[in-house]
Order: C-alpha cells, then sequence, then structure tokens
C-alpha cells in the first residue's frame, strides 16, 4: 500500500533510477522521507553529486583563466622552456624550492591545468553514471576532450615558442569555461524549474540576439588577447567594450521590461549586468596600471594582479552571456511545447460535435 500523500511513480519514470548507487542513494531518500516520490514535485533527474561536480569544474577553470593571465601579465609563458617535462624533470615532481620568479607563475599554471583536468575526468565519469540524459553524458566527455585539447595547445606553444598559440590557448580557455557553467547550468535544479508558464511569450527574433551577445563578447576577447600578447590593437579592444555594453544594456532593458516573469532570464541578465559594470571598472584600472608599469622592470603586484583579474572576469561576461543564450533557448522549447499541447486539447475529433 503506497504511503499516504504520496503520488507513485510509473515504472517508466523510474526505470533509470533503478540501476548504481546514485538509484539506492535515491531510493533511501525516497524512504526516508528527505526526497519525494512524486516526479512531479522533484522533477530534476539529476542528483546533486553531478551538479557540485560540474560547479567545481567550472570554479577551478576561472581560478585556472586567472593564473594563466598572472603568466602573460609577467611575460612568464617560456620561463619553463620544455613540455610535458619541467626542465626535463616530472611535471609533478618537480621541488617547490625552485618555484621562484616566473618559473613560480608557469608552473603553477601547469599544476592548476591538470587539476583541472582530473576535476573533468571525475565529471565525465560521474555523470556517465549518473545523469540519465544521453546528451549530458555525451557533453560531459566532450568538456573532457575539451581539456586535453586545451593542454595540447599550451605545451605546443611552450615547444615552439609560438605567440600565435599563446593567443589561441587563452581564447580557446574561455570557450571552455563558458562551456563548463553550461555544464552547470543544465545540471542545476533551476534549469527544470524554468518550464513556467509565463504571462509574455519569448519572440523567436530574441533568440537570435542573445545567440549574438556571446559572439560579440568572444570577439572583444580576442581583441583582449592579441593587445596583451602582441601589444597592438588596443582601439580594437575598446571600440568591443563599447559595443558588448551596448548590446548587454539592450537585453537587460528589454528583458527587465518586457520578460521580467521570466525568473530565469531575469536573475541571468541582472548578474550578466552587473559583471560587465565590474569588468568595465577593472579594465579601466588595468590600463592605468599597464600604463604607469616600467618595460624594463618587473611588474609590481597590482600590475599583474589587475590585468590578470581583467581576463578572468571577462571570462565571467561571456559565461553568462552564452548562459542567457542557452536560457532563452530552453524557454522557447517549453513555450513551443505548450502551444503544441493546447492545439491538440482544442481539436475536435472527426464525428463529434464541437
Amino acid at each position: 500500500m503506497p504511503h499516504p500523500g504520496r503520488v507513485p511513480v510509473p515504472r517508466a519514470a523510474t526505470r533509470f533510477v533503478d540501476t548504481g548507487r546514485c538509484a539506492f542513494r535515491r531510493r533511501f531518500a525516497i524512504i526516508t522521507g528527505e526526497m519525494p516520490e512524486s516526479p512531479i514535485a522533484h522533477p530534476n533527474p539529476t542528483p546533486k553529486s553531478v551538479h557540485r561536480l560540474s560547479v567545481a569544474t567550472a570554479a577551478a577553470t576561472l581560478f585556472l583563466i586567472f593564473v594563466g593571465g598572472t603568466v602573460t601579465s609577467n611575460d612568464a609563458g617560456l620561463a619553463v622552456p620544455d613540455w610535458p617535462t619541467t626542465f626535463g624533470e616530472n611535471m609533478f615532481l618537480y621541488h617547490p624550492r625552485n618555484w621562484v620568479g616566473d618559473v613560480f607563475f608557469e608552473h603553477g599554471h601547469r599544476l592548476t591545468g591538470a587539476s583541472v583536468g582530473l576535476i573533468a575526468i571525475c565529471l565525465a565519469v560521474w555523470t556517465q553514471r549518473c545523469d540519465p540524459r544521453p546528451a549530458v553524458r555525451r557533453f560531459a566527455w566532450a568538456l573532457l576532450a575539451a581539456v586535453v585539447v586545451q593542454g595540447v595547445m599550451g605545451g605546443i606553444r611552450v615547444n615552439e615558442r609560438s605567440i600565435a598559440f599563446a593567443v589561441v590557448h587563452g581564447c580557446f580557455a574561455q570557450l571552455f569555461f563558458a562551456a563548463a557553467v553550461w555544464m552547470m547550468v543544465i545540471t542545476s535544479a533551476a534549469w527544470f524549474d524554468a518550464v513556467e508558464a509565463p504571462a509574455t511569450p519569448v519572440p523567436r527574433w530574441w533568440m537570435g540576439v542573445c545567440v549574438a551577445t556571446p559572439v560579440v563578447v568572444f570577439g572583444q576577447l580576442v581583441a583582449g588577447a592579441i593587445y596583451r600578447h602582441l601589444h597592438v590593437g588596443l582601439a580594437w579592444h575598446v571600440g568591443g567594450a563599447i559595443l558588448v555594453t551596448i548590446v548587454v544594456s539592450v537585453i537587460v532593458m528589454w528583458v527587465s521590461g518586457e520578460h521580467a516573469d521570466r525568473l530565469l532570464l531575469l536573475r541571468l541578465v541582472k548578474w550578466l549586468g552587473a559583471i560587465l559594470v565590474i569588468q568595465l571598472t577593472i579594465g579601466v584600472a588595468a590600463y592605468v596600471a599597464t600604463s604607469a608599469a616600467d618595460p624594463t622592470g618587473e611588474a609590481t603586484f597590482w600590475q599583474w594582479f589587475i590585468p590578470s583579474l581583467h581576463v578572468a572576469v571577462g571570462a565571467l561576461v561571456l559565461a553568462f552571456s552564452a548562459a542567457l543564450a542557452l536560457g532563452v533557448y530552453k524557454l522557447m522549447g517549453s513555450d513551443s511545447r505548450r502551444r503544441t499541447t493546447r492545439s491538440s486539447d482544442h481539436m475536435v475529433p472527426m464525428g463529434s460535435s464541437p
């Protein structure tokens, strides 16, 4: 006899839940009352452990981008001249007493990258085991493959002494972080809560605007990477910042005015707007700090810390703009399914009176 107040779960809805350690934990949580048995009351099929690993991957990647920024800010990209070894020794066994000067930044960057790779392995394996959605499992493995590609590009940059690969390496890191944030979003409870029927439907052209936003932001990040590595194109970087500010401002005003009932979009645009303001402020501070630096001397703390922070916050702008595009795609799909359901409900069978 079912427990009073609980809705029985159809057998088809629990075929994935019936296997593995994650299934045992879910069943135990249902028995103890920590998790409701009704799939309507708890629609998220992803265990919290997968989401937490996704958050850890995104957070570690953001820190890695900051550490990579410190390498460029201190011009330490070739402080360790070989890869995958470190001065001919195993990278993981290189003694800490030798981490001095620019070697500290470059070697620390390599170890941080290896840590992100380890977390990505855990995420891919655990998602494969616990998440019932095939597309999400494939996406987790794609993230792991991207980490490997990123590491190889960093090694080529060192072995080939290539500035071009340094630019590509830095820009690809920004894309990987945006993808890691996507993984964090699609494994969160908010992703499944974003199916409430709002008063205002999302127009289709809005999807084009939201997709164009991360493209514009990424172009601005590329211009910034070129300026940092080659010291050219400052005007393009400033122009890109103005364009990004205009586009994001339009999106924030539009969502706040026309789609305030869309809680997911409203939260994303508020964060995006706040992060952009912070980024513009740090950008001005970074320009002032680098302009005062002595080209022949060693950079002071603020002269390498502020530009590196500027790089990391720029990655946040790209990630939130990409998450906004993903959220709009999700909500447009929900609207389309609702319209299909309503039209099918109003269909009159042949031979019956309306």
